[in-house]
């Protein structure tokens, strides 16, 4: 290990991950289910060492962005999103919170006007009924994966700074997009291009053995102090019938509540309830059959 800084160190670590050689072995299933194996879980978890979102994700930006989070578990791996972080932290001037998430609202095409999409309500009845265990909160993720796929993935968009949903976006990003295809595509029709491309990677995943009971995060995300540091202001939560921006610094998820969320979000992607698969109705909306096809042959096609 005092070989730490050197890139003849760097590589030999690679390659014993990625031939499963010596401590590469156990590091290949990610760094909490290597720390579970060599005995020093809950030693790790405790000091800090391990603030990760899911068993094989590094941690980025977790909570109290859960958005984020979810993702994770989603298998979207680090899917580095800001997408949401700016303009849902505090309003500039003199626009209350409402107001502001009013107008974000009208931008998240196809899913408008629904401002709890951006309530990250985590306990008591308000996290199950508009907060982050609630179909709002599926319908944030479910945009922020179909917008990723089309713009950040395909198109090569800056995930950094786009989308800008506090000014710019979907306006900049249909400018760019006409004047070089010059297709007259609505926005609308590239988020579902990109709910298709999600679609079709869940497929691959599902076939390579992704299932309901694995997208589940760490431990230690279900343990008091698990919520992360929240810049720009923190996050809108509603509560009470008032919103409030929180830094939620004493965040963490309920287990039930997270399985309540996989539910609404697997309703909404057209993924079945009891594995997270996709469905035949859904796979050939899209014009995948063949996809279709092959999923039912392995028995991993969704239950309509």
């Amino acid at each position: 290990m005092d070989q730490w800084g050197k890139l003849s160190f760097r590589l030999a670590l690679l390659d014993a991950i990625a031939r499963r050689v010596g401590i590469g072995d156990a590091l290949a299933e990610g760094c909490c289910r290597a720390a579970q194996k060599w005995g020093r879980l809950e030693k790790d978890r405790d000091s800090g060492a391990l603030r990760l979102p899911a068993w094989g994700a590094t941690s980025h930006w977790t909570m109290p962005w859960v958005d984020w989070a979810y993702g994770y578990i989603l298998g979207a791996g680090d899917q580095t999103w800001h997408g949401f972080m700016a303009p849902v932290g505090t309003p500039r001037g003199n626009i209350t919170i409402e107001e502001s998430l009013t107008k974000l609202s009208k931008k998240t095409i196809p899913y408008t006007d629904d401002i709890f999409m951006f309530n990250y309500a985590w306990k008591g009845e308000e996290a199950w009924k508009t907060g982050v265990y609630s179909p709002h909160k599926a319908k944030q993720v479910a945009w922020s994966r179909h917008f990723t796929g089309f713009w950040s993935e395909s198109m090569a968009f800056c995930e950094m700074f786009l989308p800008e949903l506090g000014n710019d976006s979907p306006e900049i990003e249909m400018t760019y997009y006409k004047a070089v295809t010059g297709k007259k595509d609505s926005f609308a029709d590239t988020m579902r291009i990109g709910q298709k491309i999600w679609t079709l990677e869940r497929a691959i995943r599902v076939m390579h053995g992704r299932i309901r009971q694995t997208e589940d995060f760490f431990p230690y995300m279900y343990m008091p102090g698990a919520s992360g540091v929240a810049i720009y202001g923190g996050v809108p939560i509603y509560e009470n019938g008032k919103w409030r921006h929180d830094t939620a610094p004493d965040m963490y998820l309920d287990r039930k509540g997270v399985d309540d969320f996989k539910t609404h979000f697997y309703a909404l992607e057209g993924w079945d309830k009891e594995h997270g698969w996709p469905t035949r109705k859904t796979l050939e909306g899209f014009g995948l059959k063949r996809v279709a096809d092959a999923m039912a042959a392995k028995g991993r096609l969704g239950a309509s």
